[in-house]
């Protein structure tokens, strides 16, 4: 039903239709498959952030594998890891945002 709701109001149909001007980035971070993705990454790390274990709050999925630069990983389970939000700002105030190694994962979530 939501899916059903949700496509009667796409695109042209919706009353904020301004042409087709958002960005495809923008939407594909948006669509129902990403939403899915993020749910199914919260689940199946039990809503706990992959850092501090903190349970419940303001949890964010993270790629593991860069969403720019690997887009046939984007929606696999995974390439996802939950941290709160205090810690994903930490780790991306740390490392940057682009080129990301495995190596620097590990060594975020060790120390």
């Amino acid at each position: 039903t939501r899916k059903k709701l949700s496509e009667s109001h796409r695109g042209e149909k919706s009353y904020l239709w301004k042409g087709g001007i958002s960005p495809i980035n923008e939407r594909i971070r948006k669509s129902m498959k990403a939403r899915d993705w993020r749910i199914a990454v919260f689940e199946r790390d039990n809503y706990t952030c992959q850092n501090c274990y903190q349970w419940g709050g303001k949890m964010r999925a993270h790629h593991i594998k860069a969403f720019a630069t690997y887009p046939k990983l984007r929606f696999l389970i995974d390439n996802g890891i939950t941290f709160c939000a205090k810690c994903h700002k930490e780790f991306h105030s740390l490392y940057g945002r682009k080129d990301i190694s495995d190596g620097q994962l590990k060594e975020f979530i060790s120390n």
